[in-house]
């Protein structure tokens, strides 16, 4: 059967415009450099993106979970696919820094700095200004190559970094106490505390540009300066037991002693602080500048207890004692004290005191006498010799004893002010042994 003729001319019709169309295609796109091509080398770009992205985030997970070996593979791995991409040195600098590699540290940061910086316009005046870094990995690489230069202590590279990762970074806070601590280190004082002052009101939030300030303000003996950005720092920060325990010595430095025995409570109730023995001792010592003797007693007896090996330890509580007239518990610690440190001269005036107060002048004399053996320069032991043999009716003997004093330490005024109400028959003054 023959088919109808249109049906017979249609195939050859249309393969032949098929071919025509092929080869015009095919002749255009030669014609305008092969957009096919063009569109796999974009394809390919796209993909080597997308896979060193994703090895630099898995090299930075392992880098933030310690791995370091795994991060330096997989940071290589990155390098070979995208070797101009600026966090790929940047994380590798920092994969060598943590693991005290410097200079191979320092080449990465630096290559960080020249993969983030612009390219420069070829058609721009000669004059023009070099293009800066910009981008947060420029700013990173500028911190870190300046922990470097800290390391190879080359203080004034350092700050020159750490201003420019400040600069091209200004909303992070750490930035700037960087400059600030390196400006300390390079004895610009004065330096750091104006640019902390013009920065604490613009992080108003942040509680250790304050704790660096009151630092400062500490070195430059403005202390009451540091009190008050020391309570506002942990007024940011209530839970930075670091710098509530700063502010605590630095309100006993300007002797405002109620409020550090406050903060001093709030500390050693921390669990924490259990074992935190200096942190105790200054309670104590606030409770008693603060006149509140029985509590410093019950906080020192606490003391002793769980660290009974403690000289120092048993003197502080022997004084509090003596100052509440508990003479018993003075002698016990005196005692105490003179068994741990038989050299030290502390033990022996205060056991010597007690016994005076007694009356027990024989006992007395043998403390202050061991207390001069121990302490030879010191005039203590020897006045007080000397006012308990004025109070055994000894006055010769007293007389001799304030006379050594005086050679001893010609300069105290003691022995002389005691010599002389001798001699004029005034009696004993037992307080000339204060001061």
């Amino acid at each position: 059967m023959r088919l109808p003729a249109p049906v017979l001319n249609l195939r050859p019709r249309t393969f032949v415009t098929a071919t025509l169309l092929t080869a015009a295609t095919l002749a255009g796109g030669c014609a305008s450099g092969n957009p096919r091509g063009q569109w796999n080398d974009s394809a390919e770009a796209r993909w080597s993106a997308m896979r060193s992205t994703a090895l630099v985030e898995m090299a930075q997970g392992q880098f933030d979970g310690g791995q370091l070996d795994l991060a330096e593979a997989t940071i290589r791995d990155a390098a070979a696919i995208a070797p101009d991409d600026p966090r790929v040195h940047l994380l590798a600098g920092r994969i060598a820094l943590e693991n005290g590699l410097l200079e191979r540290a320092y080449h990465h940061f630096g290559d960080c700095l020249e993969k983030a910086t612009p390219a420069a316009d070829p058609s721009a005046d000669d004059d023009a200004p070099a293009p800066e870094p910009a981008g947060p990995h420029a700013a990173d690489a500028y911190y870190f190559r300046a922990v470097v230069l800290q390391r190879w202590q080359r203080g004034g590279e350092a700050l020159a970094d750490y201003r420019a990762a400040a600069e091209l970074d200004p909303e992070r806070p750490r930035r700037v106490l960087a400059v600030a601590e390196t400006l300390v280190a390079l004895d610009r004082v004065d330096e750091a505390a104006r640019l902390l002052e013009d920065k604490k009101t613009y992080f108003d939030q942040n509680a250790a540009v304050r704790a660096l300030l009151a630092h400062i303000q500490t070195l430059r003996g403005e202390h009451a300066l540091a009190v008050d950005n020391f309570r506002e720092a942990t007024l940011l920060d209530p839970e930075n037991l670091r710098i509530k325990e700063e502010l605590a010595f630095a309100q006993l430095k300007v002797e405002r002693f109620a409020d550090a025995a406050e903060t001093l409570r709030e500390l050693t109730a921390r669990d924490v602080n259990a074992g935190r023995d200096d942190l105790t001792r200054a309670l104590a010592r606030a409770e008693a500048a603060n006149g509140r003797h029985r509590e410093a007693r019950d906080v020192l007896s606490r003391l002793t207890r769980r660290n009974p090996g403690s000289a120092r330890d048993w003197l502080s509580l022997g004084d509090v004692c003596w100052k509440m007239d508990d003479l018993g518990g003075a002698l016990i610690a005196a005692n105490r004290a003179v068994a741990l440190e038989p050299r030290r001269a502390e033990g022996y005036l205060l056991a010597g005191l007690v016994w005076q107060k007694r009356a027990r002048h024989h006992e007395a004399l043998q403390m202050f006498d061991a207390a001069a053996d121990v302490a030879p320069n010191n005039p203590t032991p020897v006045i007080l010799r000397g006012i308990t043999l004025q109070q055994s009716d000894r006055v010769a003997a007293a007389a001799e004893a304030y006379r050594e004093a005086l050679r001893i330490a010609p300069e105290d005024p003691r022995p002389g002010r005691l010599l002389a109400k001798l001699e004029r028959g005034a009696g004993v003054d037992t307080t000339a042994v204060g001061g």
